[in-house]
């Protein structure tokens, strides 16, 4: 049924009278017999009772003028919610992250996100960065929290944070009581790393300066949480490197310092240009601002 047929039929049945009607909509009268004539038709029953003196509605006319209503406020209504949806104040935002983001400013940018935009469903998860790469370059994922230093492919990458690297060591280590150490002090003690599949970057990184500094240490885990990091290092398991926010996590027994010489860290954001999100462009509005 054309909506045409709607406005129509609701012209006549406020005016009841076709001259009027067609004087409203500003059309000529006979097109408005056509097409009450064939909306009838289309429907299979009489809408209107005329005669050459006055124009009423059938029962059905009735009826079908309550629902006409209706399906016009429904689209108005659906209308208004695409607008909305166009323009990000209404829909989703699905945000992945790891363990480390939550020492940033993420959890901040989430809550003035939310405050700004409370109609907007935030679905949040958390992922390694491996897994976060492949969810946001498939459209699962709408923004994505790593630690990241490089482009990767057609992913858009912005460094929201940029802090140094530190050695996590038990408080009862012979260097825990020094103000920093050096790459080399303690690349031969037994190691705890992040593993490759869950952060890609961290691994390679750290693969980086042993290469750089001739190094080569004893992996003794490979694990996918920092949390499980700081236990085993709590555990006088070994020692590890992180980005200097880890020490937020860390329990007191483990002791972070500062490495020498600088080595950057620090978190990014990543997100897929290709794939249009108004609520998306809200939320790093919301997060440059922050940072």
């Amino acid at each position: 049924m054309k909506l045409r047929y709607l406005h129509t039929f609701i012209a006549v049945a406020e005016e009841l009278h076709f001259g009027k009607a067609a004087k409203r909509l500003r059309i000529a009268q006979p097109a408005i017999s056509q097409t009450i004539a064939a909306l009838e038709q289309e429907l299979g029953t009489q809408l209107f009772f005329r005669t050459k003196r006055s124009v009423s509605l059938t029962e059905a006319g009735k009826v079908f003028l309550a629902g006409s209503y209706s399906i016009l406020e429904k689209l108005e209504h659906t209308i208004g919610l695409a607008s909305q949806a166009s323009s990000g104040e209404i829909g989703s935002l699905r945000i992945s992250f790891t363990s480390v983001c939550t020492l940033s400013l993420f959890p901040q940018a989430v809550i003035a996100f939310s405050k700004r935009y409370p109609k907007v469903k935030l679905v949040l998860e958390q992922m390694g960065t491996a897994e976060q790469l492949v969810a946001v370059a498939a459209g699962k994922v709408d923004v994505g929290f790593s630690i990241l230093v490089e482009k990767v492919g057609d992913l858009r990458l912005q460094r929201l944070t940029s802090e140094p690297l530190y050695a996590y060591l038990h408080r009862d280590h012979p260097l825990a009581g020094c103000a920093s150490v050096s790459v080399g002090e303690i690349f031969s003690d037994p190691f705890i790393l992040m593993s490759k599949k869950a952060e890609p970057e961290m691994h390679s990184a750290f693969y980086a300066i042993c290469e750089e500094h001739h190094c080569h240490p004893n992996i003794v885990l490979e694990t996918d949480h920092v949390e499980v990091m700081l236990a085993f290092v709590r555990a006088g398991y070994g020692v590890s490197l992180a980005p200097r926010s880890v020490a937020q996590l860390a329990p007191s027994d483990v002791v972070g310092l500062p490495v020498q010489p600088f080595i950057e860290s620090g978190v990014s954001v990543m997100w897929d240009p290709l794939r249009p999100c108004p609520t998306r462009e809200h939320f790093l509005r919301i997060l440059g601002d922050m940072s």
